[in-house]
């Protein structure tokens, strides 16, 4: 169980990390595109995440 709260205490903080300073003045287009593609890897692993916790958690309590 503990992996998996590392995992997405990983992934809070990239994304963290990605939208940090997104509010206020104009930034590099170069910036903008790599913190939109953090920020979409992020929500695919936090789907990842979820599915492979939900997964975990079925063969826990139901496969006994």
């Amino acid at each position: 169980m503990r992996k998996w709260l590392y995992f997405l205490l990983i992934i809070v903080a990239a994304y963290a990390l990605s939208q940090a300073g997104k509010k206020g003045k104009a930034r590099d287009p170069l910036l903008k595109s790599i913190s939109e593609t953090i920020g979409i890897i992020v929500w695919v692993l936090i789907i990842v995440y979820t599915v492979g916790f939900l997964y975990w958690l079925y063969t826990e309590l139901f496969k006994q």
